[in-house]
């Protein structure tokens, strides 16, 4: 069996931030590199951990696979959506080999609702692991 795990971030008063700021700024405070920042930082966590995992086809020790997206939301947008645009990020990053994370994201389609669509795989690790 395999675990998954799941983050959901809001942006404390997000309301207040844009009226305060403007949306300009809004839509920059929590964006796809801004995720791709704390994936990275879990995926390099885990890594140091070191845990044994000689069953492994990519490291002897325990690794992840992250995909990542992120959307400004719009009217009319399913929040399912943005959580098929991570999930298609992950798949690729587990079709590129594995222990990497990948960047997903949203398009707004014409009809007002969204399709989730990609960006190309982002390998993030550091050297010799």
């Amino acid at each position: 069996m395999t675990t998954i795990a799941l983050l959901m971030l809001d942006v404390d008063f997000f309301k207040r931030f844009n009226d305060t700021y403007g949306h300009q700024a809004g839509d920059g405070c929590v964006d796809l590199a801004g995720a791709l920042s704390v994936a990275k930082s879990i995926r390099q966590n885990v890594e140091r951990r070191r845990i044994a995992h000689g069953a492994s086809a990519v490291s002897d020790v325990v690794t992840v696979s992250i995909g990542a997206a992120a959307t400004v939301p719009r009217g009319g947008m399913v929040v399912a959506s943005l959580v098929a645009a991570a999930a298609a990020a992950l798949y690729r990053a587990k079709q590129s080999g594995r222990d990497t994370v990948t960047a997903g994201m949203m398009e707004t389609s014409p009809d007002g609702g969204s399709a989730a669509t990609h960006l190309p795989r982002v390998r993030i690790h550091h050297p010799g692991s």
